[in-house]
């Protein structure tokens, strides 16, 4: 029995970075699942995976989509510098992110019914 293996092709990426890149690849036809903290409160990365027979297909749409992007000068993540970030976001922005799901997580306590 052949033994399927799935293989990352976009690692630690922000959630909603993680849905366009595979959709993307489902627009071309390539089976795609997700890894990572994609639930109710995501925190972390989200990781892309992919066939092993799809890897470099799969790589090469996000190469070429990556080069266009750059023609463009969309690079859809920016820090507060200005540059583009790496892949999730900067760390600026997920301490951020860290500090709005704390504070929502403390509000929801505060106002439950057994304090």
């Amino acid at each position: 029995m052949a033994t399927v293996r799935l293989v990352p092709v976009a690692v630690d990426c922000g959630a909603f970075e993680a849905r366009i890149i595979a959709a993307r690849l489902g627009a071309e036809g390539i089976v795609w699942t997700l890894r990572g903290a994609d639930g109710v409160y995501p925190v972390g990365g989200t990781d892309v995976l992919v066939f092993e027979q799809d890897v470099d297909r799969a790589r090469e749409l996000l190469a070429l989509a990556t080069a266009g992007d750059d023609e463009r000068g969309d690079h859809g993540f920016e820090d507060d510098n200005g540059s583009a970030a790496l892949a999730g976001g900067s760390p600026l922005h997920r301490r951020r992110a860290v500090a709005a799901l704390a504070l929502a997580a403390l509000v929801v306590v505060a106002r439950s019914p057994w304090w």
